[in-house]
């Protein structure tokens, strides 16, 4: 019976777990799969413009970029690359 109560409490805590942390998990995901796009996007733009010499590296900084701010923080690399 003990233990049968342990299993009920310990589901319990993980049902209320899963609650509390379900926005923040959402949020997570979500920006994990914008930066994952940001880099195929930088990856799909050096395959496009690689024989016009113009190229972005790809690192988590520049997916970050271009994973949260999309084609602004796209143009805002670009020119600072091209000024660099």
């Amino acid at each position: 019976m003990r233990s049968i109560l342990v299993y009920i409490f310990g589901l319990g805590l993980l049902i209320v777990l899963f609650r509390i942390l379900k926005k923040p998990l959402g949020w997570a995901a979500r920006f994990l799969i914008s930066c994952a796009l940001g880099a195929v996007g930088i990856f799909a733009f050096n395959l496009i413009f690689a024989k016009a010499g113009v190229y972005l590296p790809i690192n988590p900084f520049n997916a970050l970029t271009i994973g949260v701010f999309g084609i602004p923080g796209f143009v805002i690399l670009w020119v600072l690359a091209s000024i660099i």
